[in-house]
């Protein structure tokens, strides 16, 4: 079996959790059901990008996304950029044919988002976007459920989300030039969750769990 190459642009939070994923699997599953080598990483500064393969045990490293992109040993991409920089490497890596996993959201606006809509009809790669609730015990068990007739027919459901990460009454909210976080988070999230849904409504809906279009087999 092939090992396949991975590369990570963007090495935050994100980042690292994508990169401790990869290097988890064999402790969850023997064997592999695909091996693959962390190769390279991508950064916004050589002492970031050096640190980065250092820690998360790269290959290599660098500033520029494109050499993650138009690596010949790469086959995997992870986007983990910021938001707002999400489109290019996207576009990038839809075009060079490489399999994709995108943190959401997947681009900054509609118009993007539709532009990405358009390449997927040539795209020949499998892409995912990080919907990581869909495969929690809890969810799965909630559309074991509603695919069982258990709960009858689904008429409406209503979920909340609680998360600990602005609780923090001195943590700052600026972090893009182009204003503050709320406004950085509305320009990026108005429109590009349009050719996407969120990971609840096919639990509850009884909707495949990837619609097709976000999950295409080579």
């Amino acid at each position: 079996m092939k090992t396949l190459g991975v590369g990570v642009i963007g090495y935050g939070f994100m980042g690292r959790t994508h990169t401790f994923a990869h290097k988890s699997i064999p402790f969850y599953y023997q064997p592999e059901p695909v091996p693959c080598q962390l190769k390279v990483v991508c950064e916004a500064t050589d002492e970031l990008a050096r640190a980065a393969r250092e820690e998360g045990g790269f290959k290599r490293c660098t500033t520029d996304m494109m050499d993650v992109i138009k690596a010949g040993d790469v086959d995997i991409v992870h986007i983990s950029t910021p938001n707002q920089l999400h489109f290019r490497a996207l576009s990038a890596a839809l075009e060079a044919g490489k399999h994709i996993y995108i943190d959401k959201p997947v681009t900054a606006n509609l118009q993007e988002a539709d532009q990405i809509a358009t390449v997927l009809a040539q795209y020949q790669g499998t892409a995912q976007v990080v919907f990581q609730y869909r495969f929690f015990p809890a969810t799965l068990r909630a559309k074991e459920l509603v695919d069982e007739g258990f709960l009858g027919p689904i008429t409406h459901f209503r979920a909340a989300y609680l998360h600990s990460g602005s609780v923090e009454p001195n943590k700052p909210l600026a972090v893009a030039s182009s204003g503050t976080w709320a406004h950085t988070f509305w320009t990026c999230s108005r429109g590009s969750s349009a050719p996407f849904k969120r990971s609840t409504v096919p639990a509850a809906s009884g909707l495949p769990s990837v619609p097709a279009w976000m999950s295409q087999a080579s």
